[in-house]
C-alpha cells in the first residue's frame, strides 16, 4: 500500500510542476512536448529517482464543461495525443476516430 501512496503522489507532484510550465513556448531540459494536436499536448517529463532517470508521459487536454487543462497520466509507449486520449478511454485509435466521425 505504501508504494500504491508514493506513486500517487508523485504523479500528483508532477503534474503540478507541469501546470505551472509555459507549454506555448519551446521546452527543452527533463521535459519534452511529444505531439500537439490542437490544445491537446502529449509531454514526456524525465526525473531522477533514487538515483535513476525515469521517464513519465502525461497528456494535457482541456475540459470543455469548465475551460480548464487537466493533465493525465499515460503509458510511456504513447507515440501521439490521439493514442494517448483514446487510452484514457480504454479505446484503440481506430475506436476513437470512428466514435468522434460519427
Amino acid at each position: 500500500m505504501q508504494d500504491r501512496q508514493y506513486y500517487i503522489e508523485l504523479h500528483e507532484n508532477n503534474k503540478k510542476y507541469l501546470k505551472h510550465l509555459n507549454l506555448n513556448r519551446y521546452i527543452s531540459g527533463s521535459t519534452k512536448i511529444i505531439d500537439r494536436d490542437g490544445e491537446n499536448i502529449l509531454i514526456e517529463l524525465t526525473k531522477r529517482n533514487n538515483n535513476f532517470l525515469t521517464t513519465y508521459k502525461y497528456i494535457r487536454v482541456k475540459d470543455s464543461s469548465t475551460e480548464q487543462y487537466h493533465f493525465l497520466s499515460v503509458p510511456n509507449s504513447m507515440r501521439n495525443c490521439q493514442e494517448a486520449i483514446a487510452w484514457t478511454f480504454g479505446l484503440t485509435i481506430s475506436e476513437y476516430k470512428l466514435f468522434f466521425e460519427t
